[in-house]
């Protein structure tokens, strides 16, 4: 209720940018709540990460993006391509997506039908890696 009421009255006409610290106080246990918040915020990202299995990396080079279709291509003949997708994940990170696709450029799957491929979110993307996208979202890579 604290932390709400500080924000609200930071809005309100004749406080301006002023914080307001006397709303809160001194023996008040408010920085204690926010460090369990955010305990309890990564725990629950931590949990959703590891159920979807989400793997996460600092950051990520160009040349590593493209060797995962060297290196980790699957034994499928029908493999033609591959396609890198990079999204915004949110708190400053990026999803990538890998997957090979077929010469219809349709995404493929082995036996079991898992989709061949990756999910990866990462804390940086280097420039030449973002230079590649240019304006769109989406890379076919031959």
């Amino acid at each position: 209720m604290g932390l709400l009421h500080i924000l609200l009255n930071r809005n309100r006409r004749g406080h301006g940018d002023r914080p307001c610290d006397k709303d809160i106080p001194q023996d008040s246990n408010l920085q204690t709540d926010v460090n369990l918040l955010a305990g309890t915020m990564k725990t629950v990202f931590t949990s959703i990460d590891s159920v979807l299995g989400v793997k996460k990396q600092e950051s990520i080079t160009y040349g590593k993006a493209m060797k995962y279709f060297v290196s980790e291509r699957p034994d499928d003949d029908r493999i033609v391509k591959g396609a890198l997708l990079l999204r915004p994940a949110g708190f400053g990170e990026s999803l990538l997506v890998w997957m090979f696709l077929d010469a219809d450029e349709q995404p493929l799957a082995n036996s079991r039908g898992k989709l061949y491929g990756r999910c990866l979110v990462v804390g940086a993307v280097d420039e030449e890696l973002t230079g590649c996208f240019g304006e769109g979202d989406f890379l076919i890579v031959e």
